[in-house]
């Protein structure tokens, strides 16, 4: 029975090894891939001698995506709109609306949260870009742009989605 048993626990060990080899570094950085495209980031360039700065934080949420900005210096009202295209070469008719960015205290920082009927995955497959314009009277002058670009690995990590995805 002793040798038995022992030829048995050779071959678990020698099958778990197999299957360990075919998943392969491969699926793990297939993963990494699937779980940095969970979450992108804007980084916000001032145009226009605006003042405006700041970031985005979007997240997959099933088959819509959510937008949380925050934008320094940005006194008053500000339309903001997802285009497509890129800050150097964009589409001015806006694809997703979101909400303004506000200002109503003197810290000069504007908040904007607002969840978009479109998954993250379809932002990141073509080139999109946030713009925040000057206002709903005049917005053909733009105030701050921001091509959105996919998570890289560090930042998944640094903001908890290096595991498991979680449900939302």
């Amino acid at each position: 029975i002793g040798a038995a048993r022992q030829r048995f626990l050779v071959w678990v060990a020698v099958t778990m090894a197999m299957v360990g080899a075919m998943a392969g570094p491969g699926n793990l950085t297939s993963a990494q891939d699937e779980q940095n495209r969970e979450r992108a980031s804007v980084t916000f360039t001032e145009l226009n001698d605006s003042g405006l700065s700041g970031t985005a934080e979007l997240t997959a949420r099933r088959q819509r995506t959510e937008v949380s900005m925050q934008i320094n210096g940005a006194l008053g009202e500000h339309p903001t709109h997802i285009h497509a295209g890129t800050c150097a070469d964009l589409d001015p008719n806006p694809k997703y609306p979101l909400n303004n960015v506000e200002l109503g205290t003197t810290e000069l920082i504007g908040m904007s949260d607002t969840v978009v009927d479109v998954p993250l995955d379809e932002l990141l497959a073509s080139n999109h870009l946030i713009l925040i314009h000057e206002s709903e009277e005049n917005l053909d002058t733009y105030y701050a742009c921001g091509d959105i670009v996919a998570a890289s690995p560090a930042e998944a990590v640094a903001q908890g989605t290096g595991g498991a995805a979680t449900p939302e």
